[in-house]
């Protein structure tokens, strides 16, 4: 009945005209509908299953045949029988192959040589995050698995139409002020700067070209009878080129003038290149030329196989790399060609910034090729690098593979200031996102100041439907590929960078996950420093949020899911005169409503470090924190290491242990890793032991957990804390040392205590 309806969503057929991929009307929508039985895995009390899709033949399907088959699926929905549905994750590693990819955000150790001070940087931060849960789905980091992000391009469906323009022969195309003056030129073919149509002059007439197609190994050259700095082309029809497109340059100008070009779909074949980068140029106080900007907008579909360049010219002051923008409207977009916006390299001056780089699918995107948006190199300065971008509009899905590279540019002169890393996004909008691709955004190196790291996100986002209220789920993000964006080298050297990847199910939750498979690595630690003082240690989190309404309690809110870790994390401080402190990791379910699923877990497998570096010249600095708290259990496998910074070179006190902690809200805490929270050891007064907490429903230990306090040449540091509880089930089993004495010196330092369901054990 109308007053039991809960969610309403539209699927619409395509507007009658849409041209799609084979060049018909617009493509229908299908949906499937499969009843589920009772204990289905799904929907554990039965209910009905829905696929959504489009009868466009994708991936093996035939278009127009009213089926909606495998491939042609888009979206898939459960509407289960009962109360809140549930859709456990499936937690188990996949067996092979094993782990290749690394996470690499370090801050930059300081400018090395005889007599030089420079402090190390900063470590990045990396942050998985689950912002509202699935009802059931994990952020999981497996150091096993590969993501399959591969995909095949469709055959090209170019379609000449009425009035064709066939570039067989190197050719030039103007664009006029109007189209009388283009017909006054007596070109063959001719666009006007008024609505920038490409028009065939037929007997004094100007007829609208349908299409335009460039032959291999021919050259078609766009130019303006008025200087510009951007021609615009407006085709109705399809644009394919297998050869060349360049742009005439303006006057003696060295910057190239740029293209907006309007078409319904837009080819471009392997072997074919696109070029707007600026012009070199030599000698002192010369500028390389600016790139021109490249930008297509497709009504339906975009194929890109040959290679865009809209970088900057060189000279002794590099030029900026133009825009590169690719949007398919209202259809897919494959790109397997290469795309580069580089900045030009400067000789004695600055090198030049990147342009931007940005693809765009209406429906879905699949990358596979390389793109690059970095500073120049120069003398006097490194040119700061842009981005790129990937994303889509509402359906489809987004395989992103290849190199994706944003590089901050280097530079070689005195006092010279090095570029910054840029960003590499890719957002997915009611789409399945399948991500393994190499990622560089690194600061570049300088004499004076090292650059940045840059900073790498990929998010997964509901999508707005066709009409106002309706949303299109989010699918699941899977990702996997090596991520470097750490800082550079400089007398004031750069931290690192973020890694940031967020999944938002909000609106239409059903156990979608963040995955990243093959991570072995993550590396976040502080730099060292040269004769100075070191970087501290950075972060990493992995979080589940509740999901929201119209699930769960009155207040809001429902189940999330599980945590679950496998890869080593260095968090440590670098060494310097005075040593970095240590970072932190955090892995935490949801603990905001109390529905206690037996999912809601955090386990952790990998080895974790957040220890704090060595100080030659200073007080030592504590370590930092480990935190792995879940709601329904928590458990560790791997060793947790905080050991405060240690002291050498004068009598100098040792930094304390750090936190470590393991905790379940209402549920079991298992350990069978190594603790270690050890004060610094002193050259003068120890450090004090750090502090262990286990705290479940009942805990099990069977490692050995260590927070004694350091040893000194004077005072030992005191011993830490340790406290082992079970609330309100227990009681606490424990096999494992509990070591909190003190520190040996003169005297030795005092001991701590060790506290097992509230009762000291120390001795």
């Amino acid at each position: 009945d109308a007053d039991e309806v809960t969610q309403t969503q539209e699927v619409c057929n395509g507007t009658n005209g849409t041209v799609g991929p084979s060049g018909d009307g617009g493509l229908s929508s299908l949906v499937n509908s499969t009843a589920l039985p009772a204990g289905d895995a799904n929907c554990p009390n039965g209910g009905t299953k829905l696929e959504f899709g489009l009868d466009d033949g994708a991936n093996g399907g035939t278009a127009g045949d009213g089926v909606l088959q495998p491939g042609e699926v888009l979206n898939t929905r459960y509407v289960c029988n009962g109360s809140v549905p549930y859709f456990p994750a499936d937690v188990t590693p996949p067996t092979g192959p094993a782990g290749q990819y690394t996470i690499d955000l370090h801050g930059a150790p300081g400018l090395s040589g005889a007599g030089v001070s420079s402090a190390g940087a900063n470590g990045g931060a990396i942050t998985l995050s689950m912002n509202s849960g699935s009802l059931g789905g994990a952020v999981k980091v497996f150091a096993t698995g590969a993501v399959d992000s591969g995909f095949v391009v469709p055959s090209v469906n170019f379609i000449a139409g009425p009035v064709p323009m066939s570039v067989t022969a190197d050719s030039t195309l103007t664009e006029y002020d109007d189209v009388d003056a283009g017909l006054g030129s007596n070109d063959p073919y001719f666009f006007s700067n008024v609505d920038q149509v490409l028009f065939a002059n037929r007997s004094g007439a100007a007829v609208e070209v349908s299409s335009v197609s460039v032959a291999a190994g021919k050259t078609l050259t766009l130019r303006s009878a008025t200087p510009r700095t951007i021609i615009n082309l407006s085709v109705r029809g399809d644009f394919r080129s297998a050869g060349n497109l360049v742009t005439a340059p303006q006057g003696n100008s060295l910057d190239a003038v740029g293209i907006t070009l309007s078409c319904s779909n837009f080819y471009a074949d392997p072997g074919s290149t696109i070029s707007t980068r600026g012009t070199d140029t030599s000698g002192v106080d010369s500028v390389g030329g600016a790139g021109g900007s490249f930008t297509v907008f497709a009504g339906a579909t975009i194929i890109n196989q040959g290679r865009i360049d809209t970088s900057g010219g060189a000279g002794d002051q590099g030029g900026t790399g133009g825009t590169l923008s690719l949007t398919a409207n209202a259809g897919p977009l494959y790109d397997t060609g290469a795309l580069t916006a580089n900045g030009g390299a400067g000789v004695t001056g600055s090198g030049g910034t990147g342009g931007s780089i940005s693809l765009h699918g209406g429906l879905g995107a699949s990358s596979s090729g390389a793109m690059s948006s970095n500073g120049g190199n120069g003398g006097a300065a490194g040119g700061q690098a842009n981005g790129v971008s990937i994303d889509n509009g509402v359906g489809g899905q987004l395989r992103v593979s290849g190199t994706l590279t944003a590089n901050g540019g280097s530079c070689t002169g005195a006092q010279c200031l090095a570029g910054d890393g840029g960003s590499v996004v890719v957002t997915g909008r009611s789409a399945e996102v399948f991500f393994n691709a190499t990622i560089t955004a690194n600061g570049g190196d300088g004499t004076s100041r090292g650059g940045l790291g840059g900073s790498v996100g990929l998010d997964g986002y509901e999508g707005s439907g066709p009409f106002e209220g309706a949303f299109l789920a989010v699918g699941s993000l899977h990702v996997s590929g090596s991520m470097t964006a750490h800082g550079g080298q400089g007398l004031a050297s750069g931290r690192g960078g973020s890694v940031s990847f967020v999944l938002d199910p909000r609106s239409v939750p059903m156990g979608q996950s963040l995955e990243l498979l093959g991570y072995t690595s993550f590396d976040v630690s502080g730099g060292v420093g040269n004769n100075a003082s070191a970087g501290t240690g950075g972060s990493v989190s992995a979080t589940t949020s509740p999901s929201q309404p119209p699930y769960g309690e009155s207040a809001g809110g429902a189940p999330s899911g599980p945590v679950v870790f496998y890869p080593n994390v260095d968090a440590r401080g670098g060494d310097g005169t005075q040593g970095g402190s240590g970072g932190s990791v955090s892995l935490n379910t949801q603990h905001s409503f109390d529905f206690r699923q037996p999912l809601e877990f955090a386990a952790n497998f990998g080895n974790l470090d957040v220890s704090a570096g060595l100080s030659t010249g200073a007080t030592g600095v504590g370590a930092g924190s480990v935190t792995i708290n879940g709601v329904s259990g928590a458990s560790n496998h791997g060793s947790l290491t905080a050991k405060g910074g240690a002291t050498s070179g004068g009598p100098l006190v040792a930094g304390a242990g750090g936190t470590l902690t393991l905790n379940a809200d209402d549920g079991p805490v298992t350990n069978s890793g190594a603790f270690d929270a050890t004060g610094g050891a002193g050259s003068g007064n120890g450090g004090f032991g750090g502090s262990i907490t286990l705290y479940g429903s009942p805990v099990n230990n069977t490692a050995a957990l260590t927070a004694v306090g350091g040893n000194a040449t004077f005072a030992g540091g005191a011993g830490g804390d340790l406290t082992l509880a079970s609330t309100p089930v227990g009681p606490t089993v424990n096999s494992g040392a509990l070591s909190v004495a003190g520190g040996n010196g003169m005297p030795a330092g005092a001991r701590g205590y060790a506290l097992v369901d509230g009762v000291d054990v120390t001795h």
